[in-house]
Order: C-alpha cells, then structure tokens, then sequence
C-alpha cells in the first residue's frame, strides 16, 4: 500500500513538474555586442537565362544566394539556434508571366525527373532542384560558415514605368534586371525577427542573342521575324543542324527544348553531358541526336563559334560596343552586370574607374589560348584580385582553395575567406562579383553604408561588428588596399 502511495505521489510531481516547464516562456538565442545581421552576396554579378524555354534554353532560372549571420562577431550557422529564410515579393507576377511559364512548362523537358531533377510545373514553381520560388529556407553550412539558398528560380519581373536597372528584352517588356528579395533571420525556438535585410538583389537578366540574331534573320530573310524566336530557328538550330550533321530543329518541332549542356559540358549546371537517350525522349526516335562532347564545353563553344565569325566582330563594333563581350553578356553597356567599385569609383588621386571585361578575364584570344574555356566557372582559369592588387591581400591561392575546402564553382574570390581565422567570406564585406560596393544600383549599398557611417563602400570599420575597434592593432580589417574607401 505505502508503495502504491509513493508511486501515486511520484507521478503527481512529474506531472505538475511538466505543466509548469510547458507553462514557461520559450527561452531563445540572446544578442551579444553589437547585435544581430545578416550579410548576403549573390554567386555571380548576375544570371543569365532565356526569355523563352519552350524552344532553347542554355541556363534556367537559378539564384544562389550565401548569407552570413552574425551575432555580434560571433557566427552563427546553428539551425537549433536560428533559421534563415528568403521571400520573393515578385513572385505572384512572375506566375501571371508569360514568359516565365514557358520555363514551369518546359523544365522537365530538359531537366527530367527520371535524372535525379526537381518535379517543376505551374502547381509547384521551383528550381531544377527543388528551391521554391515565392520563399524558403536557407540551408547551413558550418563548414563554411554561411548559409546557402540554392538556385532560386526568380527571373527578371516586368516594370513597365522603367527606372533603375531596368532593362527591354526582346518582347519589348521592360524589366528589372536587379529585382530585391528579402532575407530574414529568426530565433529558432521562439521565431522572433532577429536580423532583416530587404534590400537583398537577385540580379538576373537575359543574354543578348537577339541583339545580332534578330539583325541575320532580317538579311537573310529581309524582314524581321514576327516571333523572336523564329531567328534561333533559322540562324541558329538550322546551321547547327546543317554544319554538325544534327536534327535539333526537328527535335523542337517534337516538342523537346533543346538544352544546350545536354551535350557541352557546363559546371553550372553539374557538369554532366547525358545527351538525348531515346529512354528519355521516345519522341526524338529517328532523329539524328547530337553527341555529347568530350572536350568542348558550352564555355568553349559559344565563345569560339562566335569568335571565329567575322560577322560577329563586324556587328558587335557597329553597335558601338566597346568590346566583344558585351555584344552577348548583360555588362555595363546594356543591363549593367558590371556595376561594382572598377566601374563606379574615384580613387583617392581623382582618377575615375572605368574597367572593361578584358580587364580582368583578358580577351578571347588570350583566354583560347590559355586554355581557360576548358575549365570554366573555375577558381584556376578565372582572374583573381592579386593580379592587380598587393599578394597579401587574404585571397586564397588554388592550394589553399583545394586544401581546405572549395566552397563552391567560380573564382578565388568566390572561394576565398580571411579574418576571424579565415571564417569570413571576402563577398560579405567586399559585395557580389561585379557588384563590388559601391555599386551603381542605389539599393545595393544601403546595408553597407548603415555600418559605414552612411557611405558606400567595403565594410571597413571594426565596431561594426565589434564593441571595441582597437582590438585588432589594425582598427580596420586587416588589408589596406581599400584604406581611401573608408570612412
């Protein structure tokens, strides 16, 4: 009986232990110095995709953002203690987008399931891998510090009215080029806001191919094409199919997209060259399906298949370009890609930046020649900062990239970290690629001019992550290359 009582009176204290701890407020992470931020970059100055996949398409619509998360000078990368998480406030539009659509309808077309590809459609608008459009969650990466949001499938909104970074592509849409997403950081036990950033950009447009296709289609032709398109058909899949021995204009008129790194090799998106196996598209029975190449990458081809034209040297310099690249990426001259401090900075003698491509990635026949369209996206052929700064400035040399960690495909700039024991992305201080701070786009600078006293630049102060500002020996972060840029 007396342990019948105990048991009794045991289970009574158990209990109300319980309801009182599930009674207790929900105890979540605590600020330390200077607070809570987050730092976000994009991987690349900015995407390219096409206007249209119903017909070709050589990259989908794919945003990758890295954010970094501070707690006064603590990082954070802890999923028990926060999440992180993006929100696209276009999203809606882009789902009554026409253009857009024809990317939900196409996508598994030319990225299919059965290969290990996101389901995508109109009932689920996500990317090749599975990030949802409208907004999602960052994933950790301790080992690099940051948190990652893979290939958001954002692409260039309509904004009719025009403004800042707007752009016209070739349905005659204006379009924003640089549209924001907001970055939120919150308690992961409590889901309070503990860091915002609403100014975050997603840069995104489309490559110029019209620019010069449209204008072959009229010589050939003598008029313009009704459809945009019809100027890929016949200046591009047909002398494709013509010169290779290949049928991918039938192959579209079969309903398949062509996919361009299907058979040339592009890290950005794998890798992989699969071809077209009949497995996959019983359609394309009967057809004569290229072959995936072994050497010549995507990089390679469109770069030396235009580069070997005449034409396209002619063409390019009557439009007033100042250089080859611009005729086909969205640089500084149309969308304004290139829009970082080389473009947009007087330095401290009075002499105004005013960089080209080739400044930095050399032409296309230094870069055929070294050999670097074999190796694309990568931290051993794309320039690196030290070619015209001090060596020791913190960028990583291919040694150190490959010994502790290649965060991900691109250059050393993209793969390099330094203080607070080499923890810190050289992107969370220094901006994007190409959108190095200050940037021409107004809203780009606000999150670094709110820790730089209201100026643009490079994170340059300790006590914006530090209570005392001297702790370094240094009082700036440790390199003084950008020493006329603080404030």
């Amino acid at each position: 009986m007396q342990k019948k009582k105990i048991l009794v009176v045991s289970l009574v204290v158990c209990a109300v232990v319980t309801l009182v701890f599930l009674s207790l407020p929900k105890k979540g992470v605590t600020a330390t110095n200077t607070g809570w931020k987050v730092m976000v970059s994009n991987d690349l100055g900015i995407h390219c995709t096409c206007p249209d996949s119903s017909l070709i398409s050589i990259l989908p619509p794919a945003n990758t953002l890295r954010a970094q998360v501070f707690n006064g000078s603590e990082i954070v990368t802890d999923p028990a203690k926060i999440r992180v998480e993006y929100s696209v406030p276009f999203a809606d539009q882009l789902m009554t987008d026409p253009q857009y659509l024809t990317y939900l309808d196409n996508a598994n077309k030319m990225y299919p399931t059965q290969e290990g590809w996101a389901k995508v459609s109109r009932t689920n608008p996500v990317s090749i891998v599975g990030t949802p459009l409208k907004s999602g969650k960052f994933v950790s990466k301790p080992e690099h510090n940051m948190w990652v949001a893979e290939l958001i499938p954002v692409f260039p909104p309509k904004q009719p009215a025009g403004g800042e970074g707007t752009f016209k592509d070739a349905f005659g849409d204006i379009r924003q080029a640089f549209p924001k997403v907001t970055v939120t950081v919150k308690d992961a036990v409590t889901g309070a806001v503990l860091a915002q950033n609403t100014n975050t950009t997603t840069p995104v447009a489309f490559a110029n191919c019209c620019t010069c296709h449209r204008e072959i289609y009229k010589d050939k032709f003598g008029q313009y094409p009704a459809n945009p398109l019809d100027s890929f058909r016949q200046t591009m899949l047909a002398p494709h199919d013509l010169k290779h021995n290949t049928d991918l204009l039938k192959l579209t008129q079969a309903g398949i997209p062509v996919r361009c790194s299907r058979c040339h090799m592009d890290p950005a998106v794998g890798g992989k060259t699969p071809g077209y196996p009949l497995s996959l598209y019983p359609a394309a029975a009967g057809l004569r399906l290229p072959i995936p190449a072994k050497t010549m990458t995507l990089s390679m081809a469109l770069h030396q298949g235009h580069n070997l034209k005449n034409e396209f040297h002619t063409r390019y310099a009557a439009l007033g370009f100042k250089e080859s690249c611009e005729a086909c990426h969205p640089g500084k001259e149309t969308v304004g890609c290139m829009r970082g401090l080389h473009v947009n900075m007087t330095t401290a003698s009075g002499k105004k930046l005013d960089f080209n491509c080739s400044d930095c990635h050399g032409d296309l026949n230094m870069r055929f020649a070294t050999g670097q369209l074999l190796d694309p996206w990568s931290y051993r052929t794309l320039p690196r900062c030290s070619n015209c700064h001090k060596s020791n400035i913190g960028e990583w040399t291919n040694a150190q990239i490959e010994k502790y960690g290649k965060i991900q495909f691109g250059g050393a700039y993209l793969n390099s970290r330094g203080h607070a024991d080499n923890k810190i992305l050289c992107t969370s201080c220094h901006g994007s690629p190409h959108a190095e701070i200050p940037s021409k786009i107004s809203w780009e600078n606000i999150f670094y001019s709110t820790f730089n006293g209201g100026k643009a630049a490079p994170l340059g102060k300790c006590y914006g992550c530090h209570t005392d500002a001297g702790y370094s020996g240094w009082g700036r972060p440790p390199h003084g290359m950008s020493d006329n840029l603080a404030p």
